[in-house]
């Protein structure tokens, strides 16, 4: 159970205020660059082309990033600008969960907010999100996963516990479910 003490919403605003930062950032990044980027970006181009147009996948994936990319592409009405802003959200995104995390592990804002700060400025995983759309999402997923496994672990009642070990379950999936390596590292993690 995670203690309160005075200052937190200044920490939980802070998370906040880094992951629009941390969007915007990357976005500007992207829209700089002269063309396409990723190794996989021809690919969700096609895969999310397919399923407006088509209704389903040109080549079969279970992955949930697709479905992702046909909501924004209908919302903008650009695969190419969809595939940007989830491309800048994936890693935008990655140090909520990571605070999250963080306070599970440590307790203490502060040190989550350091945890969440570095994984804004992560070079690598700025990389990552641009490159390999699912991976970058599923590890969001995946980091989810992990700050409600050590939620179950540190439950003072079994109700907590079920609660949280439900809630690490629906975070597994979901990351499995976007990308099949990270449901391998949930399962190793457990």
């Amino acid at each position: 159970m995670l203690r309160k003490r005075p200052g937190g919403l200044a920490a939980e605003l802070g998370v906040c205020a880094l992951v629009v930062q941390t969007f915007a950032s990357r976005l500007a990044f992207l829209r700089r660059l002269p063309g396409p980027t990723g190794y996989d970006y021809y690919y969700y181009a096609v895969q999310t082309r397919s399923l407006l147009e088509r209704g389903h996948l040109w080549w079969p994936d279970r992955s949930l990033i697709f479905p992702i990319l046909a909501t924004i592409s209908r919302a903008t009405g650009d695969v190419p600008r969809a595939i940007e802003l989830v491309a800048a959200g994936g890693g935008a995104l990655l140090p909520l969960p990571m605070y999250v995390l963080a306070r599970r592990l440590d307790a203490d804002r502060l040190v989550a907010l350091a945890a969440a700060a570095a994984c804004a400025a992560s070079t690598v995983y700025l990389f990552l999100s641009l490159e390999f759309l699912k991976t970058a999402f599923a590890v969001v997923l995946f980091t989810g996963y992990l700050g409600a496994l050590f939620q179950a672990v540190r439950a003072r009642s079994a109700r907590q516990r079920v609660a949280a070990a439900l809630a690490a379950a629906v975070w597994a999936t979901l990351a499995a479910r976007t990308h099949w390596s990270m449901g391998l590292l949930a399962i190793v993690a457990a």
